[in-house]
């Protein structure tokens, strides 16, 4: 009988009622670029840190340059900080934000007497966005993100010609947590 209850708890211990593998851990950190935008000669980075439960901050880094027929070339490159509100966990789900950060646009202009000008502003932005975010993977490692939203351009020094101050964001990301 002795026997029989020791071979019975350790059947018990041995193999747990309702035994869930392990969560993974939580990630803290997504380091992403957009992919799509590479062969369009369109390079974004972000690195996001989550603050709290809800919370995130990120730095993002944006960059393009436009030629023409003409060798012409307009630029712009921009740096944000932006903070993202989770409702269900930071970097992952639904998420709103605010970013605020720094432009440069610039233009170099050749004439058909072959001189060249150029030209640059800098200023301010400030936005919104929404966003989506999800982890992939057995290990929540791979990260994809994809928003939305609205950026306003305040260019020091008056407002540049030609120059759209108001403008749509689209965010594709993919990238890496940990």
């Amino acid at each position: 009988m002795r026997r029989t209850l020791v071979l019975l708890a350790l059947a018990l211990f041995a193999v747990p009622l309702g035994a869930q593998p392990p969560a993974p851990p939580a990630r803290r950190n997504v380091l992403s670029v957009n992919p799509l935008g590479i062969p369009a000669g369109f390079y974004s980075a972000d690195y996001e840190r989550a603050l709290g439960a809800n919370a995130s901050a990120s730095v993002g880094v944006s960059y393009f340059s436009l030629h023409d027929e003409f060798d012409d070339e307009v630029s712009y490159l921009s740096s944000d900080l932006k903070l993202r509100y989770y409702p269900r966990a930071a970097l992952e789900g639904f998420s709103v934000g605010a970013s605020a950060g720094l432009i440069r646009l610039g233009s170099d202009e050749t004439t058909f007497d072959g001189q060249s000008t150029e030209e640059s502003e800098s200023g301010v932005t400030v936005g919104t966005s929404l966003d989506y975010g999800w982890l992939l993977g057995d290990a929540r490692r791979v990260a994809v993100g994809l928003g939305a939203g609205l950026k306003r351009v305040l260019l020091f020094g008056g407002e540049a010609p030609d120059v759209t101050t108001f403008y749509p964001t689209i965010r594709v990301a993919v990238g890496y947590a940990f």
